[in-house]
């Protein structure tokens, strides 16, 4: 009861919510940056930590199988196996490190030159756009030209042909009206196609009639 008491009668040396009413508002938004910039250092050495946990596992495993060297003599072995595969590891290193230097001195002369290519490439690119664009220009001039002379070769021939069209109208008219004065002379009506295709012999219209 008394602890009860204590803990409703503590006064606190400060009050954050009677000194600002954004108390809350600003300690979530303090919480919520702390814990997403935890969550970013968390993934950020993820890999460190998986690294140790594959060290421990391959230490635990050598341990777990790790046999002490029952005399001088094979400690000695042991010893020396040791320092020659840490030389030889050693060599290797050095040896890869070298061959890196060497690759990176390669790779360096192919991106200059390739600089140097992406240049004359860019250049020739230039040009092939300025000649492409002037071919384009004279296949333009060189259609306008052709479309021109076909409109006018068209144009000729159309008046030709309405010029022999109407000529041909002309010799056709005149035909039907010297046929008709013909008919009206010397063929019936009914019978001139038969006479014209000789399945009957002329037959004449008296004019009197």
């Amino acid at each position: 009861m008394s602890f009860q008491k204590k803990k409703i009668n503590r006064k606190y040396q400060f009050d954050p919510i009677s000194h600002s009413s954004l108390f809350h508002f600003v300690s979530d938004s303090v919480r919520s940056h702390v814990r997403s910039e935890r969550e970013k250092m968390y993934k950020k050495y993820e890999w460190k930590r998986s690294k140790r946990r594959e060290l421990f596992s391959l230490l635990s495993e050598v341990q777990k199988n790790f046999i002490p060297p029952q005399t001088s003599n094979e400690n000695d072995a042991r010893a020396l196996s040791l320092n020659k595969q840490i030389a030889i590891k050693t060599e290797i290193k050095t040896s890869l490190e070298s061959l890196q230097c060497l690759l990176d001195l390669a790779l360096y002369k192919v991106t200059k030159k390739e600089e140097i290519y992406d240049e004359n490439l860019k250049d020739i690119q230039k040009e092939e756009l300025e000649d492409r664009k002037r071919i384009e220009e004279l296949r333009d001039e060189r259609r306008k030209k052709f479309l021109e002379r076909i409109a006018n070769e068209s144009k000729a021939v159309i008046d030709s042909r309405t010029k022999r069209r109407m000529e041909m109208e002309v010799a056709r008219k005149e035909i039907r009206d010297k046929e008709s004065e013909e008919e009206a002379l010397l063929f019936f009506p009914c019978d001139r196609k038969l006479a014209a295709c000789g399945l009957i012999p002329p037959v004449y219209k008296n004019p009197a009639t």
